[in-house]
């Protein structure tokens, strides 16, 4: 990337911070989305191909599509995977667009174009320019793809004026870096142009429908988030799906459940995207001033950025990217409040186990019934709230574990009262330890020795 604080090119790679998955892949969207096809008709979907749909109804209880040739289909259930042409939302008026990423796309594919040299060869590149930013991706037999992402309003009348191949073209002239690498390469088609994605329904799911991928919700092509929230949001569906028809009397709390889950997905991510916008500091133009954060934001811990270290590894991708980026003092700090937190904790599990130390359960910590996601649908569980705090769901024995902790207690005093309602053996007595460890790391418990 040419991005961040300084004016030189930085990688970084999935072994720094997952071992399990030390690379990725980019692959042609259609060649994946045939894969993807190919396999539902495997697992026992009917596929009508070449068949397009000019508009879904929804009419009391029933739901349907009406054909290219003005057919009524009427279905159960619809699941909206329409991507960007929204279909339902579009129908519902309920798309509510980020003003803060109006942006727009132009891109095309090349051949023939050089690439970053050693182990950045496969690399994606992402260089910075005074009109926004370009993504360069290497694809498989000399393919490559090339986007520029720049702002929507004073693009689109040069874009008029010009022409889009030449607006495209004169923005890769912009770049030090891409520009290079395509100096020999070959464009092959037409460019493309794509504006106003970053949007969220306002709603995800009714009765008889919900929507999953980009028909509900996109926020930016910057860190490739569109194919994860598909991926993410389509295993959730299912289960929503799976629920109205096996468990219909638990479907409307499994439908605020499934909203919730999705909408904490994109919101980490709309954050994350909102942040590093911010903290360029490389280019210093139009775009990049109107999308900077002001320092005397306001950044209080909870509300601004404890989603992109909530569930996250010390130190993972988005912390790793945002170490790149010029931040505010209010969020640098509030941030390294959290790890140090988190780093003194670590280092006390390793110097003393928890047996010597003692908890208590946080004064803003709450657990209530709520429905959680199971398997392959969703179930009756429970939730941990809390104020400034994302909803936490969690199994029965976690939430067993919680309710124990209604004063500062050590390890042998919760173990004790667990045991009423647990056959405790050492799989279980270890299972409760690794329990306290994450609620300590998440705060949902905390050191009796800390304040409140």
């Amino acid at each position: 990337m040419l991005w961040g604080s300084q004016p030189e090119l930085w990688s970084w790679y999935f072994r720094e911070t997952n071992q399990r998955f030390p690379h990725s892949y980019q692959v042609e969207r259609p060649r994946f989305d045939q894969l993807l096809l190919q396999h539902a008709e495997q697992c026992g979907a009917n596929i009508y191909q070449e068949s397009p749909i000019q508009g879904v109804e929804l009419n009391g209880d029933s739901v349907g599509a009406i054909s290219s040739n003005g057919r009524w289909i009427e279905f159960d259930y619809l699941i909206d995977a329409s991507g960007q042409a929204s279909l339902l939302a579009n129908r519902l008026q309920a798309k509510q667009y980020d003003a803060k990423l109006f942006n727009l796309a132009a891109y095309g594919y090349f051949e023939g174009a050089d690439h970053l040299e050693g182990e950045d060869a496969g690399n994606i590149l992402i260089e910075s320019i005074d009109t926004g930013w370009i993504w360069k991706i290497p694809l498989r037999h000399g393919t490559t793809s090339v986007g520029v992402v720049a702002d929507r309003d004073t693009s689109l009348p040069h874009i008029r004026d010009m022409g889009v191949e030449r607006w495209f073209r004169t923005a890769l002239d912009q770049s030090k870096h891409v520009s290079r690498l395509l100096s020999t390469a070959r464009l092959s088609g037409d460019i493309s142009v794509t504006r106003d994605w970053s949007y969220c329904a306002s709603n995800f799911n009714g009765s008889n429908y919900c929507l999953v991928g980009d028909a509900a919700c996109f926020i930016d092509p910057l860190f490739s988030t569109g194919v994860h929230l598909a991926v993410s949001g389509g295993f959730l569906a299912s289960a929503l799906v799976h629920t109205r028809f096996v468990n219909e009397d638990l479907y409307p709390e499994s439908q605020v459940c499934y909203e919730t889950l999705y909408k904490s997905q994109y919101l980490h991510f709309q954050e994350l995207v909102h942040l590093f916008y911010g903290g360029n500091r490389t280019q210093d133009s139009y775009f990049w001033q109107t999308r900077k954060i002001s320092p005397d934001g306001d950044y209080s811990p909870r509300e601004s950025f404890v989603r992109l270290v909530s569930g996250q590894s010390q130190f993972g991708y988005e912390r790793a990217v945002l170490d790149r980026a010029s931040l505010p003092n209010k969020y640098v700090d509030g941030v390294s409040a959290i790890e140090a937190r988190r780093a003194r904790l670590q280092a006390l599990f390793v110097d003393h186990g928890l047996a010597s130390i003692k908890f208590r359960r946080s004064s803003e910590i709450h657990v209530r019934p709520g429905v959680v996601l199971a398997e392959n649908q969703f179930v009756r569980g429970w939730e941990i709230t809390g104020s400034e705090r994302d909803s936490l769901p969690v199994n029965e024995f976690v939430a067993s574990v919680l309710q124990a902790i209604d004063k500062p207690m050590d390890l042998k005093s919760l173990l004790a009262r667990l045991e009423t309602k647990y056959l405790l053996d050492d799989t279980l007595s270890d299972q409760v330890q690794q329990t306290v460890r994450l609620l300590l790391l998440d705060d949902v418990l905390k050191l009796d020795s800390d304040a409140s």
